[in-house]
């Protein structure tokens, strides 16, 4: 019998073996700051706190026989049981419990390591669950220091009196507003992380107005015409980065090079470029994007002089064709318009150009020819546009407008600058005045 014992109390130990569960964090501001805990079963009334690893790893161990059949994770017990993380993974809609017994009764280990957001995984093995201990091949290391993100606000009224705000590429919920900068520069803003809190890995820039998050710059840069957004690296070697998004602006001094990302600066740019206002002058007319410009569908319609629809709306292409050319909005453009494909009778037309997605659009006045003439450079004029129960208002130049019926009463005011689309819901005669301009229309309603 004495001899069996030791025997039974192996077998005992061997059943009643720790089982170890690793989870790495996705890597957000709020999971950053966090203390996971773990929901057994869906029972919510109970909860077990994970155990701070190496490497920003968390981790709980079982003993075998009470290993929970599934669980999920939360944050910490402030988040008040919202946004779980289960077996779908980081992010997700939907949060699918976690079959913890089964895992570890099919691998037939005693470690389980979960990596919920795909990015960081090694690999793409098992939907982020691996069998083994995979600590030291993906990990949330230390900053090895401090960061300082100086940013020179663009010149475009839209931007000069903002302040800018950083905004996760992750999460468009986590955001910082930066300050202005004590260096006397004009036009800079900074914000300083120390390494170690969190800082975004990826970020894009918006106006401290824009609440809805309409309007992003990336690191493709601020300018008339469309560009390319991709977020702006945040997690470099350098302990500060100077941020000039302006297009127009040129801030290298000589022999100094880019970083790579086209308008983020190695040294110190705010020796170089201070904030000019250039778009409080009259004669401002800034250049734009053709480089970064993303190219989106452009569409043209034509109209009569009385604002009766003649063509219906077609694809601008850049074969010859009724219209045809290249558009860019803000840019000098080449467009054509021939009378051989078109079929109109002599007279003056209108010709709407309309990007996809904008809720804007451009009128070019075009009389028929029987031979291909390029529409002249609209972008310093004032245009003003009945369509159905809407008036488009278009103004190369920042300019305050009013919308006044036939008895002189005010409808509708604000500012334009590019276009803006006014709805007037009542059939009738209108005069729109644009700066110094009036221009009567005449609305048909709906």
């Amino acid at each position: 019998m004495l001899k069996i014992f030791p025997i039974l109390l192996f077998v005992s130990i061997a059943f009643s073996a720790e089982k170890t569960f690793f989870f790495l964090p996705p890597d957000t501001k709020s999971w950053f700051n966090s203390s996971p805990i773990i929901v057994e079963n869906g029972d919510k009334q109970s909860f077990k706190e994970m155990l701070g690893d190496t490497l920003h790893w968390f981790r709980y161990s079982w003993d075998e026989d009470s290993l929970p059949d599934s669980i999920l994770i939360y944050r910490d017990r402030g988040s008040l049981f919202s946004e779980p993380i289960g077996a779908q993974g980081f992010p997700s809609e939907i949060a699918v419990q976690i079959p913890l017994k089964s895992l570890f009764e099919d691998s037939r280990e005693g470690v389980i390591s979960f990596i919920p957001e795909e990015e960081m995984r090694p690999d793409e093995d098992a939907y982020g669950f691996y069998t083994s201990d995979i600590r030291l091949r993906s990990y949330l290391g230390s900053f090895k220091s401090d960061l300082t993100v100086f940013v020179l606000v663009p010149d475009y009224r839209d931007w000069v009196e903002e302040t800018p705000v950083m905004v996760d590429a992750k999460d468009s919920r986590d955001a910082w507003e930066l300050v202005p900068d004590d260096s006397g520069f004009a036009g800079w803003f900074r914000i300083h992380f120390s390494k170690e809190e969190y800082r975004p890995a990826w970020f894009y820039l918006y106006k401290k107005s824009d609440t809805l998050q309409k309007a992003p710059i990336g690191k493709n840069g601020y300018a008339l015409g469309s560009t390319q957004l991709w977020p702006l690296g945040g997690r470099g070697e350098k302990d500060s980065i100077y941020i000039v998004p302006d297009l127009n602006y040129d801030c290298l001094p000589n022999g100094e090079y880019l970083v790579g990302q086209g308008i983020v600066y190695e040294n110190d740019a705010r020796q170089v470029c201070t904030l000019q206002y250039n778009c409080l002058k009259s004669d401002f007319n800034p250049g734009c994007s053709h480089i970064n410009f993303s190219p989106s569908p452009v569409y043209y319609s034509i109209f009569s002089a009385d604002s009766e629809l003649v063509k219906p709306e077609e694809l601008l292409g850049l074969q010859k064709a009724c219209v045809w050319g290249a558009f860019i909005p803000g840019c000098a453009n080449d467009i054509f318009m021939e009378n051989e494909y078109c079929q109109l009778d002599a007279g003056n037309y209108l010709v709407k150009i309309h990007v996809e997605n904008l809720d804007s659009a451009f009128f070019v006045p075009y009389t028929v020819a029987s031979t291909a003439l390029p529409f002249p450079d609209f972008r310093n004029k004032v245009d003003v546009i009945a369509e159905n129960s809407f008036v488009w208002i278009s103004s190369a130049a920042s300019e305050r407008y009013f919308v006044l019926n036939a008895l002189g009463q005010v409808l509708a005011r604000g500012k334009v600058l590019g276009s803006v689309k006014v709805e007037i819901p009542t059939a009738g005669n209108y005069w729109v005045r644009v700066g110094s301009e009036t221009h009567f229309v005449r609305i048909r309603g709906k």
